[in-house]
């Protein structure tokens, strides 16, 4: 049986503790059904499960923060001026839940989400959000760094093909890879069915 690092060092698989954790979501946004970056299917239903997840975690009192990428005002993507860089209508934040911004792909960098992730007193972090590849992976990481006890909704991410030389890595694998890389030791992976029922 093939095994994590965290399997190979004897560490149990973890549970989320609602009292004990903050959600949040990452660069859940119109550019990501928008052109070069359409996440398709793949990202719709990853919508979906996610509206599950946060309307869940709303109904439990949980501390929810919202991740935006929000490029200049003359980029070509995630423009600061579009509807691009708005939040999908179906996770629209609601009142009393903190919105951040930032401008790379670690979510942590020159924001105020540490900070605010301290003030809570939690110490476990479920992260759901776009893309699987990119600020999902360097998000988890930096959080695991932090201290944070991570884990990742794995299908309430998503991720589009990318090239490789003059090849092409599908999404599925992309998404499956990089849900892998972070099991291994950033984060106890999950599934949003498991946390529903």
């Amino acid at each position: 049986m093939i095994k994590t690092l965290l399997q190979i060092a004897g560490v149990g698989k973890k549970s989320i503790d609602w009292d004990n954790s903050n959600l949040l979501l990452i660069d859940m946004q119109n550019q990501y059904f928008e052109r070069e970056l359409d996440l398709k299917d793949r990202g719709k239903e990853a919508v979906l499960k996610a509206k599950n997840v946060l309307d869940f975690a709303r109904n439990r009192k949980v501390n929810i923060f919202h991740v935006m990428h929000v490029g200049s005002d003359h980029s070509s993507l995630f423009n600061s001026t579009s509807r691009d860089i708005r939040i999908i209508d179906e996770l629209e934040p609601m009142k009393g839940e903190s919105i951040i911004t930032k401008t790379i792909p670690n979510s942590f960098y020159k924001t105020s989400l540490y900070e605010l992730l301290q003030l809570t007193g939690k110490t476990q972090l479920v992260i759901m959000g776009f893309t699987s590849h990119m600020c999902v992976t360097a998000t988890t990481i930096k959080s695991f760094e932090l201290g944070f006890d991570n884990f990742v909704i794995t299908d309430c991410c998503a991720t589009r093909n990318l090239p490789f030389f003059d090849d092409v890595i599908e999404a599925d694998l992309l998404h499956k890879t990089s849900m892998a890389l972070l099991g291994d030791r950033y984060a106890t992976l999950v599934k949003s069915e498991e946390l529903l029922n």
